[in-house]
């Protein structure tokens, strides 16, 4: 479970520290060559990102809890596993 939670926590701080997202387009020369280019995405389109980076940064913290936790618990098997909390919204 703690590897788990580690992978999941490792996938949500990639979206949440992500260097400035850009759109890729995609052009075809006179050779019939593609090429790919990229362009910075608007400001409007940066807005609608902001609360997925912000979902993103709270279940960081929430899958890097449950790691302490299972970790903790495969440290000391005789001891009580509270419940794991609901997966922030």
């Amino acid at each position: 479970m703690a590897a788990f939670h580690k992978q999941e926590a490792m996938h949500y701080k990639g979206i949440a520290e992500a260097e400035t997202p850009r759109h890729t387009g995609y052009v075809m020369d006179s050779n019939r060559q593609c090429h790919s280019f990229e362009y910075p995405l608007t400001e409007a389109e940066m807005m609608e990102l902001k609360p997925i980076r912000e979902r993103a940064c709270r279940r960081v913290a929430y899958h890097l809890a449950l790691q302490r936790k299972y970790e903790r618990a495969a440290s000391f098997p005789w001891l009580p596993v509270t419940p794991d909390p609901s997966e922030p919204q």
